[in-house]
């Protein structure tokens, strides 16, 4: 982002989760925002909630009781985190309503009641479907921005997923990529621009792709053992002991 010249930044949620260096990645956020607030110079870095944040903060009633991968992902993180990182997640809110270019604007992780009401039994299954009456935020905005659903597992080499735009009541829904769970050496942002017809407005959201270091996030995947590996793409487990053989 910096390097291509944004200076505003919105990091939609899930900022930790199934990754293996979930607190070195709100490291960098922090550190980032620091050098900005202290300079001037850096990124203008504005985050949300996401449900992985809200595990961290609440725990889950549905993985802490339980077995399996979830429930000891969500106790591992929430032992991870530095204090300082906590306390940078339980400053942040569950969406942010702007105003860009005279449109109203909101952003949020997922748009539906129960999650902005911290439900500490939260869970949703991607590809989930909502409708009008299930919204807590939206409404009024022309625009709401969302991440949550993984955009990216149906795709394969260095594709990096695509937008989807949803019309409910008088909102348009744009649903965007995720940068992490990809499966080649291409990861992505997302900007935002509008374009006037006439008397209609429409936000084209532009999928930006770029270069990340598959291979140093694959020794990492492997040595951690990480189970949700499969997110990532590319890392198999092999056919007798369960260990993991790599690309």
């Amino acid at each position: 982002c910096r390097t291509s010249g944004k200076k505003d930044v919105f990091i939609l949620g899930d900022m930790i989760g199934f990754g293996p260096q979930s607190n070195e990645c709100l490291d960098i956020i922090r550190e980032e925002m620091q050098k900005t607030q202290e300079s001037g110079e850096g990124l203008q870095i504005r985050c949300i909630l996401g449900n992985h944040e809200l595990y961290s903060i609440m725990g889950n009633k549905s993985f802490l009781s339980s077995n399996g991968f979830e429930a000891e992902n969500t106790r591992r993180v929430r032992e991870e985190l530095s204090p300082e990182n906590r306390a940078f997640i339980e400053s942040l809110p569950l969406s942010r309503k702007l105003v860009i270019d005279g449109k109203k604007v909101e952003l949020s992780h997922f748009p539906i009641k129960k999650f902005h009401t911290r439900d500490s039994s939260l869970y949703y299954s991607h590809g989930e479907s909502f409708v009008e009456s299930d919204l807590a935020v939206g409404q009024g905005q022309e625009f709401l921005i969302y991440g949550h659903e993984h955009r990216t597992e149906t795709t394969s080499g260095d594709e990096v997923g695509t937008t989807l735009t949803t019309k409910i009541g008088n909102t348009d829904f744009i649903n965007l990529p995720s940068s992490g769970c990809v499966h080649g050496g291409k990861t992505s942002f997302v900007t935002i621009s509008f374009e006037t017809e006439g008397e209609e407005t429409k936000m084209i959201p532009t999928v930006e792709s770029v270069d990340y270091d598959r291979e140093k996030l694959d020794e990492v995947l492997i040595d951690t053992k990480n189970p949700k590996a499969h997110f990532f793409g590319g890392i198999k487990k092999n056919n007798s002991g369960g260990e993991y053989s790599g690309r």
